[in-house]
């Protein structure tokens, strides 16, 4: 009896066991990113009490959140984030140090997702000319491809360009929104025409409808505790306003304030992404084969009204408070196309956000702004003094002498050899020719300065500086010499706290603090001369508002949830870095890492 008894508990527990093991597939149907741009940790716990059930709150609650994740390089900007994200590695790795930077032998600074080989497909020509050309590894998107032999699909959608193609690696589709007409595009590296679904998408006009309406707070003005006053004084405004205040009447202030684009500064800009992912789910019938497919998602908008309002705006709860709406939305729609724990989410941010200068001057804590022209202006001088004038102030004598010569030997040769031409009519041709002759060469040489961008300085961006390393090799001096010269006059600064070189860069293996973050976003082929990195809440701008491109936790200190298929519930403290969110879910997918990743799997989400 006793026997018969323990076969029926083994049969009944590999019964268990084996429904068990069949309600876990082994892989997810679809893995969904999103990256909420510009999103620090603090805004999870912040907002926490007016989130609803459904959105980050079920997230942080069913999901595994790791609790101390950093950008763990610097400069903290929106292009290396989602490069860093889906890749594993570092700017010194997969090459995309900024949004933008200067390329010298082009003069000029370059987008990081344009090339100019490729070209619109629907939306304007000047949003078309974009590919990952500049993204020098592979992306976790790429290795799915990669590993069914491209059966997976991958689509990326956000309303910024670098956010779609960032995600998208080399391998998915990009979608990105274009300025001008409201509606979503791509270029010819990714396809040749648009699908019938996005035509359709484009066809009911959404960001026309949502600029049509009144953006006013979710919920009585008075409830948002968690921010300064509305109209605070030193946010940044929409043109056509005097003030920052709610409301804002979107269909009158859209003519002023970018048309079209103006939905990128507004919570309505997330609401439009979400939307556009719906579309493609159901168009491109994602988690509905056989393959593990993946939608990458970027949330733009939470980054501009960042940049403008600030952490502690009104403007700045309401968007987060109905981004918890739009993401409790997609979730439940998630469950009813896919099946609760039949896919795979992940959150996180490319960056987080500074205080405004002033918000934290009327508290009384230390902070500032670099004036970017003053700065500019006082290296130029004090290298024109140290190493000598950009101008070549030889070649123009000596090509003075030569031409001053060759118009006296004509004056003889026409009074001598041909005296019927010493007139005073072609006398007045020859002196006007030698005149404009002689006004040609300051010219060109003000042009070749005018070229150098200050002569000395080639740029100054991204807290870096560009020597016009041209000119320096004219002049025979020692890049070395010129960049040791700069960052030590850097440092007499108010608001500067260290200043690099990129010969030490090169050279030094820098282990901890904020000189190993900014060798890790240093490229060797494309950052600049002399790095900066500026004393907590200090910004290099000039204009109401705010940024993040510092290694400080306010701009590094990132949420990071994965929630869903396989996931545990749980929360770790342990530091963790960006980085290491792409081989993690290499690991969980099974899947190679990608080809530049540095980073290394989350083990503590293995572990439980």
């Amino acid at each position: 009896m006793k026997l018969r008894h323990l076969g029926i508990i083994i049969f009944l527990f590999f019964l268990c066991f084996r429904i068990s093991y069949a309600q876990t597939p082994d892989k997810p149907k679809l893995v969904v990113g999103i990256i909420v741009d510009g999103m620090r940790h603090e805004y999870l716990y912040k907002y926490y009490d007016r989130f609803t059930e459904g959105g980050f709150k079920r997230l942080m609650n069913d999901g595994y959140m790791m609790s101390n994740t950093h950008i763990n390089y610097i400069p903290t900007l929106t292009a290396p984030g989602h490069a860093s994200i889906y890749t594993g590695a570092t700017p010194s790795v997969h090459g995309i140090i900024a949004n933008d930077w200067f390329v010298k032998p082009l003069g000029k600074s370059i987008y990081s997702a344009e090339d100019q080989k490729y070209s619109n497909v629907g939306g304007s020509a000047r949003y078309g000319h974009i590919s990952p050309q500049n993204l020098k590894s592979t992306t976790i998107t790429d290795e799915l491809r990669l590993s069914t032999n491209n059966r997976s699909k991958v689509v990326s959608i956000s309303l910024k360009e670098r956010g779609a193609v960032f995600s998208a690696g080399h391998l998915g589709n990009a979608l990105w929104m274009d300025g001008q007409s409201g509606e979503f595009m791509t270029s010819t590296y990714y396809m040749d025409t648009l699908p019938s679904w996005v035509h359709h998408f484009n066809s009911l006009q959404l960001t026309q409808r949502y600029l049509s309406q009144t953006w006013n707070t979710l919920y009585p003005i008075e409830t948002y505790i968690q921010s300064v006053e509305d109209a605070f004084e030193f946010e940044g405004k929409f043109k056509g306003l005097k003030s920052s205040n709610f409301p804002y009447d979107l269909s009158t202030l859209k003519e002023k304030n970018g048309g079209m684009n103006m939905i990128m500064t507004t919570p309505f800009g997330n609401s439009l992404t979400f939307d556009m992912a719906y579309a493609a789910l159901e168009g491109e019938n994602l988690g509905k084969g056989q393959e593990v497919d993946f939608l990458a998602l970027s949330l733009s908008s939470t980054d501009f009204i960042g940049h403008k309002f600030g952490p502690t705006a009104v403007e700045t709860e309401d968007t987060y408070l109905r981004v918890d709406r739009d993401l409790e939305n997609f979730l439940q729609y998630m469950d009813m196309q896919y099946g609760k724990n039949e896919y795979l989410v992940f959150m996180t941010s490319d960056h987080g956000m500074a205080d405004l200068v002033e918000y934290l001057g009327s508290e009384q804590v230390p902070s500032g702004r670099l004036n970017k022209q003053i700065i500019i202006d006082d290296i130029t001088t004090s290298l024109n003094e140290k190493f000598g004038l950009p101008f070549n102030v030889e070649k123009m004598l000596l090509l003075g002498i030569v031409i001053t010569a060759c118009y006296i030997a004509c004056l003889f040769y026409f009074r001598y050899s041909r005296p019927y031409l010493f007139q005073k009519k072609y006398l007045v041709i020859l002196s006007f020719l030698y005149l404009a002759i002689m006004a040609m060469i300051p010219y060109q040489e003000f042009k070749a300065y005018r070229n150098r961008l200050g002569g000395w300085v080639s740029d100054f961006s991204n807290e870096q500086f560009y020597i016009n390393s041209r000119l320096a090799d004219e002049k025979g001096i020692d890049m070395s010499e010129i960049q040791t010269y700069i960052a030590n006059r850097m440092l007499q600064y108010e608001g500067v706290k260290h200043a690099y070189t990129a010969t030490d860069l090169k050279r030094q293996n820098y282990t901890n603090g904020s000189a190993k973050d900014l060798q890790l976003g240093f490229n060797h082929k494309s950052s600049g001369d002399v790095m900066l990195i500026l004393e907590p809440g200090w910004l290099n701008i000039d204009y109401l508002g705010t940024t993040h491109n510092t290694g400080y936790n306010y701009n590094t200190h990132v949420p990071l949830i994965f929630f869903g298929w396989n996931i545990p519930q749980g929360q770790s403290m342990e530091y963790c870095t960006i980085t290491n969110l792409a081989p993690t879910l290499s690991m969980l997918l099974n899947i190679s890492l990608p080809g530049g990743a540095t980073g290394q799997p989350i083990m503590s989400l293995f572990d439980q």
